[in-house]
């Protein structure tokens, strides 16, 4: 099991950004839920509707916790809080930015690349005691079949 530790003040940045924005990004989950689609969206043979099919108005508030160059949560809210050296705004883990190893990062996280969301109400609560505490990170603890947000 890994423990991936975040800044308590750049993950609560993040969690106020999607839930304040009136739209949000759509993801592959949401590419194969009709509830997300347009009226009068077809989806294709395979069943994914073509993101320009999605209405972004009903894609619920989410962090989305990536591992690709780096292991790290954003803010699936739009339009979306801008980077400095990244497009959008992220919050690495420590230890895990863009130049961390790949086989420290893989140990982590596996090998292959994602990108899943995860509603806000799991960070709710730990970051509630986090901020009440004066902890300066809430973790993600990562396991083969489970995610949890702790503080």
């Amino acid at each position: 099991m890994a423990t991936l530790k975040f800044s308590t003040a750049e993950v609560r940045k993040l969690v106020d950004h999607a839930k304040a924005a009136k739209e949000h990004s759509a993801n592959f989950e949401h590419l194969l839920d009709k509830q997300f689609a347009k009226e009068g969206a077809v989806p294709n043979a395979h069943g994914l509707y073509r993101s320009e099919d999605m209405d972004l108005t009903k894609i619920p508030a989410a962090l989305d916790f990536v591992k690709d160059a780096g292991i790290y949560v954003m803010s699936n809210g739009l339009p979306s809080l801008p980077g400095t050296s990244t497009r959008n705004y992220v919050v690495y883990a420590e230890t895990y930015g863009a130049d961390a190893d790949y086989d420290h990062i893989r140990r982590a996280a596996g090998g292959d690349d994602f990108a899943e969301a995860l509603p806000l109400h799991l960070f709710e609560e730990p970051l509630a005691q986090a901020e009440k505490l004066g902890k300066s990170f809430v973790c993600i603890q990562l396991t083969t079949k489970h995610i949890r947000v702790t503080y």
